[in-house]
C-alpha cells in the first residue's frame, strides 16, 4: 500500500510511515488486506464495497508546512547567512523540528546532508588552495631547490606574501638566511601600506636576524621599523578620525543648543516687544537705546573696515618686499652659476664641513648604473649618489689649488685598458687621508659622491671668445692607486 500523506510505498502491515513519520490507522491497513485478497466474485464485490466505504472516512493529515519552514528555504537561508555564523538558518530549522514533529526525519536528513556537503566543499577548497604550498614543500623535501624556485615564479602571485614566504622557505632550507631575509624585506618594501604586514613576516625577520651579517641586520631593523611606524601611524590616524568625529558631534550639539537658545531669545524678544507696546515711555527709551546701539555698531564697523584696509596694505607691501628679495637672490645665484671658473673652485674644502662617511658605506650603497652618458642624460637623477669608479687622472683644473683634476672612466678588457677623454669628469680632492697626491696619468679607484654638473669657462683658440663647458663632478673621499692597471696602459 501507499502512505496517504507522502505517497511512499509501504508494507501492508505497516503502522507508521518511515519516511514522514505519519501514523497509519488500522482501517487503512485492513483496506490494504482486502485489496490484496483472492479474486473471487464475492470477495471482489465485498472488497470494492469496503474500499468505497473507507474512502469516505476522514484522515487526520498533518498540517501543511509553509514555504518558509520548508527545507529548501531553510538551507538557502543557512547558506547565505554564513557571515553571521548561520544563525537564521539554524533557528528556522529548530523551530521546524518543534512545530512539525511528523516531518522531523526528512528534515534532519536534509540538514545533515547539507552540512556534510558544506564540510566536504570547504575541505576540498582548502586542499586546492594549499596545493602550491604543498608542491613547493615537496620540492624542498627532495632538495630540488631550483625546481621549487621555478615553480614559485611560474605559479604564485608575485604581489602576495605567500610568494616571498615560499622563496624564503626555499632559502631557509638551504641555510641561506641572508637571501631568506631579503625576500621578506623585499615583500615589506613592495607594499605601499606597510601596516598590512602580518606578524608572521615580522617574527621570521626577527628569527633570521641573529643568523645574518650586520648589514642585513640593519636592513631587517629598518624593515621592522617601517612596519611599526606604519602601524603606529594607522592607529594614530584612526584615533584622530575618532577625535574629529567626536568634535563634529560636539559641534552639532553646540549648534543645536545655539538654535534652541536663539529660538528662546526670539520668544523673549517678542514678549519684550509686547511689553514695550503697552508702555509708551519704555518703548521710547528702548528706541533711544537702540539708536545709540546702532550708532556704536556703525562706528565699530567703520573702525573694522579701516583696520582691514590697513592690514591689506601691510600684506601687499610685505608681499612686494618678499618678491623683491627673491628676485635679488635669484639674480645672485644666476651670477654665481655663470662665473668663468668651476663653481666649486673657491669653496672651502667640503670634507671639513660634513660628517665623515665610511668607505664601506660608499661601497655598499654605490650606484652601479652610474656612467657619463647616464649622468648627462638624466642629470639630477644621480645627484648625491655614492660611486666607486676606476679612473685615469688627467690635468689639474686651473685656479683650484690642485684640488680638481680632469679624469675619465677606464675599463680593463682583453685588449687592455679602454677609456674616452670625450667622456670626462672633474674629480675633487675631499679625501680624509691626503697622503696620496694625484699625478696626470695615474689610474686610481675613487670612492666618492656625485655632486652635480660644473660649468667651466674656456677661450676658443680661433674666435678668442669665452665658451662654457658642462662637466659632471665627483667629490672623492677615498682612493686607491691601481698600479696593476697602469701596467696595461
Amino acid at each position: 500500500m501507499k502512505c496517504p500523506y507522502c505517497g511512499a510505498e509501504l508494507e501492508n502491515t505497516a503502522k507508521k510511515c518511515p519516511y514522514c513519520d505519519a501514523e497509519i490507522e488500522t482501517n487503512q491497513t485492513e483496506n490494504a488486506k482486502v485489496e490484496n485478497a483472492p479474486t473471487s466474485a464475492s470477495s471482489e464485490i465485498g472488497g470494492m464495497n469496503n474500499v468505497k466505504s473507507n474512502k469516505t472516512d476522514k484522515v487526520d493529515k498533518p498540517d501543511k508546512v509553509p514555504f518558509f519552514f520548508q527545507m529548501w528555504f531553510i538551507l538557502l537561508v543557512t547558506f547565505f547567512s554564513f557571515a553571521i555564523l548561520f544563525v537564521p538558518g539554524i533557528v528556522l530549522f529548530i523551530v521546524r523540528l518543534v512545530k512539525y514533529p511528523k516531518h522531523r526525519k526528512p528534515a534532519i536528513i536534509s540538514f545533515a546532508c547539507f552540512w556534510g556537503a558544506l564540510f566536504i566543499f570547504s575541505a576540498v577548497a582548502d586542499y586546492i588552495a594549499d596545493a602550491d604550498e604543498r608542491k613547493v614543500h615537496s620540492f624542498i623535501k627532495n632538495e630540488q631547490y631550483q625546481e621549487a624556485m621555478d615553480y614559485v615564479d611560474a605559479n604564485m602571485d608575485a604581489t602576495t606574501y605567500y610568494y616571498y614566504s615560499a622563496k624564503a622557505d626555499i632559502y631557509e632550507a638551504q641555510n641561506d638566511y641572508t637571501n631568506a631575509s631579503k625576500q621578506l624585506i623585499n615583500y615589506v618594501t613592495s607594499l605601499s601600506d606597510k601596516s598590512t604586514v602580518g606578524s608572521d613576516a615580522q617574527d621570521r625577520l626577527l628569527k633570521y636576524k641573529d643568523k645574518v651579517s650586520e648589514s642585513v641586520q640593519v636592513e631587517i631593523d629598518s624593515a621592522i621599523s617601517d612596519i611599526n611606524v606604519a602601524k603606529a601611524q594607522k592607529e594614530k590616524d584612526k584615533k584622530e578620525k575618532e577625535e574629529l568625529k567626536q568634535k563634529a558631534k560636539q559641534a552639532q550639539d553646540e549648534a543645536d543648543k545655539a538654535k534652541k537658545e536663539a529660538k528662546q531669545a526670539k520668544a523673549d524678544k517678542e514678549k519684550a516687544e509686547s511689553d514695550a507696546a503697552k508702555a509708551n515711555s519704555e518703548k521710547e527709551k528702548a528706541q533711544s537705546e537702540a539708536a545709540k546701539a546702532t550708532s556704536d555698531k556703525e562706528k565699530a564697523e567703520s573702525e573694522a573696515a579701516k583696520a582691514i584696509s590697513e592690514k591689506e596694505k601691510a600684506e601687499t607691501e610685505a608681499k612686494a618686499k618678499a618678491e623683491e628679495t627673491k628676485s635679488q637672490k635669484d639674480n645672485s645665484n644666476k651670477d654665481s652659476n655663470n662665473s668663468g671658473g668651476s663653481k666649486n673652485a673657491n669653496k672651502e674644502d667640503a670634507g671639513n664641513s660634513v660628517s665623515k662617511v665610511s668607505k664601506d658605506t660608499i661601497l655598499t650603497n654605490a650606484n652601479h648604473d652610474f656612467s657619463y652618458k647616464n649622468v648627462m642624460r638624466y642629470r639630477d637623477s644621480y645627484l648625491g649618489d655614492y660611486v666607486v669608479l676606476t679612473m685615469k687622472v688627467g690635468n689639474v683644473v686651473q685656479n683650484t689649488d690642485n684640488r680638481q683634476y680632469i679624469a675619465t672612466i677606464v675599463e680593463l678588457g682583453d685588449g687592455g685598458l679602454s677609456y674616452d677623454w670625450d667622456e670626462r669628469f672633474v674629480i675633487e680632492n675631499k679625501k680624509y687621508d691626503k697622503s696620496l697626491t694625484w699625478v696626470a696619468g695615474d689610474i686610481i679607484t675613487v670612492y666618492g659622491k656625485y655632486s652635480g654638473i660644473a660649468t667651466f669657462g674656456k677661450t676658443n683658440d680661433y674666435t678668442d671668445k669665452e665658451v662654457s663647458t658642462e662637466i659632471p663632478t665627483i667629490d672623492v673621499y677615498y682612493d686607491i692607486l691601481e698600479e696593476d692597471y697602469m701596467a696595461y696602459d
